[in-house]
C-alpha cells in the first residue's frame, strides 16, 4: 500500500511539473497526461511564472445569417469583451467587467493547446470549414476521438467550446433578433504587452487572432437569452 501511494504521488508530481513547463518546450508525447489535472488540479498561474499575463485577451464572435435569397451572409466580428468592459468604464464602482470573457479566452487557448497536433489538424481541415456546413458536438467529438487521447481531454475542449458558442449565440441573436442565425464561430484575440527590453518602444506589438471553426448555433433557452440580452442592451 505504501508503494502504491508513493507511486500515485510521484505520478501526480510529474504531471504537475510537466504542465508547468512552457508549451513549446513540452514534448508532444507528454501532453495527454496533463489532462490528469482537469478539472480539479489545473495550473492557472497567470500572475506568476511560468505563465504570467503577457497580453490583453478579447473574445470575438462572428455570425452567419440567412439572407433574403436563402443563402448565407457572413457578418462582422463582434467584440464581446468590449461589451463586458463597459460595465466598468466611467463607473466609480464597477463590476468585474472583462473578467468573465478573459477567463474564457484563457481556457479556450489552454484547451486548444492541450490537443494533439493531429487533432488540431483534423479540426482545422474538417470541422465547420464553411458556415454552410457548421460542425456540431457529435462531429467534433468524432474527429477528436480519432487520436489516442484521453476522454477528459476531448470533453474539456468540447465543454469549453460549448459554453462559448452558447454565449456567442445569445449575444448575436440579441443584436439581430429578426434574422435567422445559421452558424457562429469565435476568435481569441491576443494583444501582447511590450517586452521588458522593448519598454521604451512607442507602439505595442500587433495583436494576433486565432479563429475557431463554424458551429451550429446553440439551442434557444429563453431564460438564458433574456439574461444575456438585458446585459448586452445595458452595456453595448
Amino acid at each position: 500500500m505504501v508503494l502504491l501511494v508513493g507511486a500515485v504521488v510521484a505520478w501526480h508530481l510529474l504531471v504537475v511539473t510537466t504542465a508547468a513547463l512552457p508549451p513549446e518546450s513540452t514534448p508532444q508525447a507528454l501532453r495527454p497526461p496533463s489532462g490528469h489535472l482537469l478539472p480539479f488540479f489545473r495550473q492557472d498561474w497567470r500572475l506568476f511564472a511560468p505563465n504570467p499575463v503577457a497580453s490583453d485577451r478579447s473574445l470575438l464572435v462572428q455570425p452567419a445569417w440567412r439572407d433574403e435569397e436563402g443563402g448565407v451572409e457572413v457578418g462582422e466580428w463582434v467584440d464581446v469583451t468590449d461589451i463586458e468592459l463597459d460595465s466598468v468604464r466611467q463607473h466609480l464602482v464597477g463590476g468585474r467587467g472583462g473578467y468573465g470573457t478573459n477567463r474564457l479566452t484563457f481556457s479556450l487557448d489552454q484547451q486548444w493547446a492541450g490537443l494533439l497536433a493531429d487533432q488540431q489538424a483534423a479540426l482545422r481541415t474538417q470541422a465547420g470549414v464553411t458556415p454552410e456546413a457548421p460542425a456540431d458536438r457529435e462531429k467534433v467529438d468524432e474527429l477528436l476521438s480519432g487520436a489516442d487521447a484521453p476522454e477528459y481531454v476531448r470533453n474539456g475542449f468540447l465543454d469549453t467550446d460549448d459554453a462559448t458558442i452558447r454565449l456567442a449565440t445569445d449575444v448575436l441573436r440579441t443584436l439581430e433578433p429578426d434574422r435567422e442565425l445559421v452558424a457562429v464561430r469565435y476568435a481569441v484575440e491576443n494583444h501582447p504587452v511590450r517586452r521588458w527590453e522593448d519598454r521604451d518602444a512607442e507602439a505595442r506589438p500587433e495583436p494576433t487572432q486565432r479563429d475557431g471553426f463554424w458551429w451550429v448555433p446553440a439551442e434557444d433557452d429563453p431564460d438564458r437569452r433574456a439574461a444575456i440580452a438585458d446585459y448586452v442592451r445595458r452595456h453595448q
